[in-house]
């Protein structure tokens, strides 16, 4: 597990892209490799802007034939991070929602996974102010994070600041699940957190979909998100 981080180290608008969570996800990859390339060539231009991103969380399910959605454990990473209610609900989802499918295999116990200790640790590093998850083929963006139903655990000067980078993207909230990287970075840490759910895996529209979702991934980047630390401090262990 790798990742390359691109602009100034101490900027206050750093934008953290995980990519290829899911193996048998392909077009993911090739769009995170794109605009690592894109930053590089125009780091002098993003002043004040750093930009993280790890192309391969899930090297295992990547490079197996055939590739999984999981990982060399048979677990599903995005149902793995220790999120408050893993221990309540991880187990009962995957039971009644999804007949225990192996492809969401939520694990053992929550953060048992090296590739989710990756994301949890690089998280609490880099303290991004907006993160970015690239998957396929569900067609949408989803935005989990701060919105008006957080005003509780959130400043509502902060929560509006969010939620402008919301409606700029046109992003949609939908259901989060237990051990999802939403519903932890999202709604436990108050960091703004979209997936990109690329139209299809097929590699043959991997340039395309880059060249659709360019724009979108990089006005995500300019924007700039006030800097709040309250809630990003290094994960619980599991």
């Amino acid at each position: 597990m790798v990742y390359a981080s691109f602009g100034d180290p101490n900027a206050q608008n750093t934008t953290l892209v995980f990519s290829t969570v899911h193996g048998d996800e392909i077009t993911p990859l090739y769009v995170a490799l794109q605009l690592a390339q894109w930053v590089r060539e125009r780091q002098l231009q993003l002043i004040k802007t750093r930009v993280v991103i790890a192309p391969l969380v899930n090297p295992d399910g990547f490079f197996r034939s055939p590739r999984t959605r999981v990982n060399g454990h048979g677990v599903d990473l995005n149902r793995n991070l220790n999120t408050h209610d893993w221990e309540s609900k991880a187990h009962l989802y995957w039971r009644t929602r999804y007949k225990n499918d192996p492809r969401r295999n939520p694990g053992p116990k929550p953060r048992s996974e090296p590739e989710t200790i990756f994301q949890e640790e690089l998280i609490s590093k880099v303290k991004p102010q907006k993160i970015l998850s690239i998957h396929s083929p569900l067609n949408f963006l989803d935005y989990d994070g701060p919105t008006h139903l957080s005003l509780s655990k959130f400043p509502r000067e902060y929560v509006i600041e969010c939620e402008k980078l919301r409606k700029r993207l046109n992003a949609k909230s939908s259901v989060y699940y237990p051990g999802s990287l939403g519903n932890r970075a999202g709604q436990e840490m108050g960091i703004p957190t979209l997936t990109l759910e690329l139209p299809s895996a097929d590699p043959k529209k991997a340039d395309i979909y880059w060249r659709k979702f360019a724009l979108g991934i990089r006005t995500m980047i300019q924007f700039s998100v006030p800097n709040y630390a309250g809630e990003i401090k290094t994960p619980r262990g599991g």
